[in-house]
């Protein structure tokens, strides 16, 4: 999963990326209530992407067309510019 992760960061960006990544991670240790599952991967991507721009100042990959503009609009939303 992880290798996959790397892999596709460039091309769906950090948020899609991510996303799919915890919801992955939570899946493969067996939990199985996906509006739980769903939930928690949106949540933690959003975590992280705002911590990670807003507060550390990290600039993610924001993908390539069209999956940049789900991180374009998230960008807008949060006031990062």
């Amino acid at each position: 999963l992880t290798i996959a992760y790397v892999a596709l960061l460039g091309t769906l960006g950090f948020f899609i990326d991510t996303t799919l990544y915890i919801a992955a991670l939570i899946r493969v240790g067996r939990y199985r209530r996906w509006p739980v599952i769903v939930a928690v991967a949106f949540g933690g991507a959003l975590a992280f992407m705002f911590v990670f721009m807003r507060v550390v100042y990290l600039s993610l990959p924001i993908g390539r067309p069209p999956f940049s503009a789900v991180s374009l609009a998230l960008m807008q939303l949060m006031g990062i510019r």
